[in-house]
């Protein structure tokens, strides 16, 4: 049987979409709010892992709670984790690793730290003689890491897979003065290397360090001139640093260090200006808002981004980009009174001049179709 022109112009339409150029910069666009979920009520993903499976909290059917941390996949469905409940939106999934684990903590619980892995929910103590004050994240091998403090009051930073802290005293590694109320374990890296901050040592001023939870050691960073302060980090690579610096005025710079403590550079929006938010993956890629911009970077260039199928809800913060380049982030739906919480993934569009190769094929078809018409009447 001979194809109709309709089914011939059809297969030409699909080759050419299929062949055509992609340009960096369109994500599709997965709002987590009751338009595209009805039961939902409230619900925020803070962060993704490589398997495009973000991590957070939900409020299902009812307003206000209960918070369940949950996980999520771009348009599936919401799977709070097990035994989980807080009264408390704070009660939220703060990390998940490559191979599943999640970590966070609950409101209005004793103790508030939990991990879930294997299917089991476990809590996070601190053992005979510590106390965690802190779970931090997960890095991408399951490894969750965190802060606390023995009975003499010092600060330590602790390990676990299994909810039990293995700590690390760094007293052997050069802290001294473990007085302050400050210090978080903020980033671990795939090779065990933490990102310390708050500390001090030796009693000096504020100072930040990469800590290596498996061999021992600390690594002083670098502030370029004019800055003393970060007020956070933000991704830790197999190769690099990246966070946030603070100059006394203005917080929003973003700047990169070396493994070895030095820095690297300023990491500033086209155009210069501060970023309102920023995520930076292992790859060198990012995304991030500055001046109610949107913009991606593949490694290479700067581009506009550009949300497809957001339907007037307003993205203004991203939270965690992950290694095939998907997004979670913050938006607010109009007239909802509510923040919700957003996922993109990257998505092809085909230049101009192959949507215009398209419309002149489509036309030729149409036209040999006619002709074909015409000869035979």
């Amino acid at each position: 049987m001979r194809p109709r022109p309709a089914t011939l112009l059809g297969a030409a339409l699909a080759v050419l979409l299929c062949s055509a150029p992609a340009r960096a910069g369109y994500y599709r666009f997965d709002e987590l709010s009751p338009r595209n979920y009805p039961s939902l009520q409230d619900c925020l993903m803070y962060v993704l892992n490589d398997n495009g499976v973000a991590a957070g909290y939900v409020a299902l059917d009812t307003p206000y709670g209960p918070y369940l941390p949950a996980t999520h996949t771009f348009g599936g469905p919401f799977n709070p984790i097990p035994g989980l409940s807080s009264t408390s939106y704070s009660g939220t999934a703060t990390g998940i690793s490559n191979t599943g684990t999640v970590v966070g903590q609950l409101g209005g619980v004793t103790p508030p730290y939990y991990l879930y892995a294997g299917g089991a929910v476990r809590p996070v103590a601190g053992g005979p003689g510590y106390t965690v004050t802190a779970l931090r994240g997960v890095n991408p091998n399951g490894v969750a890491y965190g802060t606390g403090r023995d009975d003499a009051g010092r600060r330590q930073v602790f390990t676990t897979t299994d909810g039990t802290a293995q700590w690390h005293p760094l007293e052997a590694d050069g802290f001294t003065n473990f007085s302050l109320p400050f210090g978080f374990a903020d980033l671990m890296n795939a090779d065990g290397l933490l990102a310390v901050r708050g500390f001090t040592l030796g009693g000096g001023p504020f100072a930040y360090y990469l800590y290596d939870t498996v061999g021992g050691g600390l690594t002083r960073l670098e502030l370029p001139a004019g800055y003393t302060d970060f007020p956070t980090f933000d991704n830790l690579t197999p190769t690099t640093l990246f966070g946030y610096l603070y100059d006394g005025v203005n917080p929003g710079r973003y700047g990169e260090w070396n493994l070895d403590g030095t820095f690297a550079g300023f990491f500033d929006p086209p155009g210069g200006g501060y970023w309102d938010s920023v995520a930076v993956n292992d790859l060198g890629q990012a995304v991030g808002f500055a001046g109610g911009t949107f913009w991606t970077y593949d490694g290479t260039t700067w581009e506009t981004g550009v949300f497809l199928g957001r339907h007037g809800a307003q993205p203004f913060v991203v939270y965690d980009l992950n290694n095939r380049g998907e997004l979670v982030g913050g938006t607010f739906v109009p007239g909802s009174g509510f923040y919700w919480g957003f996922m993109a993934t990257p998505t092809a569009l085909p230049e101009p001049a192959s949507l215009s190769l398209v419309a002149a094929g489509g036309l030729g078809l149409l036209g040999f179709a006619r002709r074909r018409k015409a000869a035979a009447g």
